[in-house]
């Protein structure tokens, strides 16, 4: 029974982050910027200090070189040919469709140990950050918090401190703390990315810049952002500022919990959780 539940709260959660993934996808201009793709399928995980979809975009784009944050002259290129509205649409459409393909997994079957989608290594990222961060919580439990958190890590990070009255000061989550970068390491290796230390500052980048390029991804999603937004954001993420607290990661993730989500949070504690605050 505790298997099957489990089970169900894995294809529960990957469903989500499948969705994640497309609105991406429908965000990123792949067909000007080919090689958006390979990094995406290698780096693009959803979890980070932002919500799924921003973190999916920013973990993309920062592996791409940059000239001062300017474009590549080959993707201006492209961008100036004359097409089409219908033509690009297509192209597109094409592109998108072939990419969600490849990540996710034929028929709900679990893709071999050696070739797990970029889905499965973010649901996997997500859990070892939030077990190793919350010491003594186990792995069906981390599961229930993400499935109530729509597969948001700092969204699960405050559920389970609102579950676990983890209220006072010292216990609350910071981007800035050792905890948090071990959890975040242990995450990205888990999770399979090729360069985590890269993973790991365009964190700090996004972090610091957080605010802007939210709104940036947020106001674009109706349309894909543009080759020069890729670039400009890619520029940013690069760029870690002093920590400014209006970008304070959890005081905007507080903002997407659902009230659902914290009515569902169960007050019951597993005795493994109630030994320890962590």
């Amino acid at each position: 029974m505790a298997c099957r539940r489990r089970d169900r709260r894995r294809e529960r959660i990957l469903d989500i982050i499948y969705g994640h993934f497309k609105e991406a996808l429908d965000a990123l201009p792949l067909e000007h910027i080919l090689t958006l793709v390979p990094h995406l399928l290698d780096a693009g995980v959803c979890f980070g200090f932002a919500d799924p979809v921003t973190n999916i975009i920013a973990n993309t784009i920062h592996f791409i070189p940059d000239e001062d944050g300017e474009p590549d002259p080959s993707c201006a290129k492209k961008r100036k040919r004359k097409r089409t509205t219908k033509t690009n649409a297509l192209s597109g459409a094409r592109v998108r469709e072939e990419v969600l393909s490849k990540i996710i997994a034929v028929s709900d079957v679990p893709s071999p140990p050696k070739e797990p989608t970029i889905a499965e290594r973010s649901l996997k990222g997500l859990i070892i950050f939030l077990t190793t961060y919350f010491r003594h919580l186990p792995t069906p439990d981390a599961l229930r918090y993400l499935c109530l958190a729509g597969a948001d890590l700092l969204v699960a990070v405050r559920l389970i401190e609102l579950d676990r009255c983890c209220l006072r000061r010292k216990d609350k989550f910071c981007t800035n703390s050792h905890a948090t970068k071990v959890a975040l390491n242990c995450a990205g290796l888990s999770a399979g990315l090729p360069m985590v230390e890269s993973f790991l500052s365009g964190m700090s980048g996004l972090v610091s810049h957080l605010k802007s390029i939210t709104q940036t991804v947020a106001a674009e999603t109706r349309r894909h952002l543009s080759v020069q937004d890729i670039y400009v954001l890619s520029g940013l993420l690069k760029k870690p500022l002093e920590f400014d607290k209006s970008d304070n990661p959890m005081g905007i993730a507080a903002l997407r919990i659902p009230p659902a989500s914290i009515e569902k949070v169960s007050v019951e504690l597993t005795v493994a959780e109630r030994r320890s605050p962590r």
